[in-house]
């Protein structure tokens, strides 16, 4: 993975939330944190966050947005489905942990 782009939302001066974007084989963009302070959840900020990466992604000619989640985080899980992200693929964790579920979003 390379470093990629941090995309942060805030309220007034106030930093409240930031999505991070790293490059999966160098060109594959995957989202791969984003954070929301406790008070903001809820409130469309996560939201704004992917959608605004999803359009600077589109602009530099991606079609997919991609990310990830452990499959016992079933919150994360029906956030992003909620967001128009679909399930793609699935790396399956050592015996006795969770595997990782992969997600993308068309552009």
């Amino acid at each position: 993975m390379e470093v990629g782009d941090i995309f942060v939302a805030d309220h007034g001066v106030e930093p409240v939330g930031m999505l991070r974007i790293e490059y999966f084989l160098s060109d594959v963009p995957l989202i791969a944190s984003v954070f929301v302070l406790d008070t903001f959840r809820r409130r469309g900020v996560g939201r704004l966050l992917v959608d605004y990466a999803g359009r600077s992604m589109r602009e530099r000619g991606h079609r997919l947005l991609y990310t990830s989640a452990g499959t016992d985080r079933s919150t994360a899980l029906t956030w992003m489905r909620h967001l128009g992200f679909s399930e793609c693929g699935f790396l399956a964790g050592a015996p006795g942990e969770s595997g990782t579920l992969f997600l993308r979003r068309p552009l």
